[in-house]
């Protein structure tokens, strides 16, 4: 009986035309959202500084514009390293959505743990 997967075989695939399409469609939606994502942070900050609250508009504005900066960025480099075939735009492109979800993951853990504790507070 013959072992057909060598160690490391996993890893190796090809992209199919329907792979490509889809990464190339997913990646054109990030940067739509990103795009309404950066529209959403002006509107923000110009209604807080209408509204008196500045400090707080500022500090989401600014978690929120560098999360969508990676979501563009895998946008736009992943389309290009598809279309261009080329590896390394690819690489930076995926890199930058690793980027995005571990910074949303770590603000979306602290604003939980901040909700914890105002109900644990009201609570006692």
């Amino acid at each position: 009986m013959e072992e057909t997967n060598k160690p490391g075989s996993i890893f190796e695939f090809s992209f199919t035309e329907k792979l490509k399409g889809d990464i190339r469609m997913a990646a054109i939606w990030a940067r739509v959202v990103a795009i309404f994502s950066f529209i959403a942070s002006a509107i923000t900050l110009l209604n807080s500084m209408r509204n008196g609250s500045l400090f707080f508009a500022c500090i989401m504005t600014a978690i929120s514009v560098t999360v969508s900066i990676y979501l563009f960025n895998f946008g736009a480099k992943t389309k290009k390293g598809i279309e261009n075939v080329a590896q390394d735009e690819l690489e930076e492109g995926l890199n930058d959505l690793r980027s995005y979800f571990k910074i949303s993951g770590i603000v979306l853990l602290v604003v939980m743990i901040i909700v914890f504790l105002i109900i644990t507070i009201k609570v006692l």
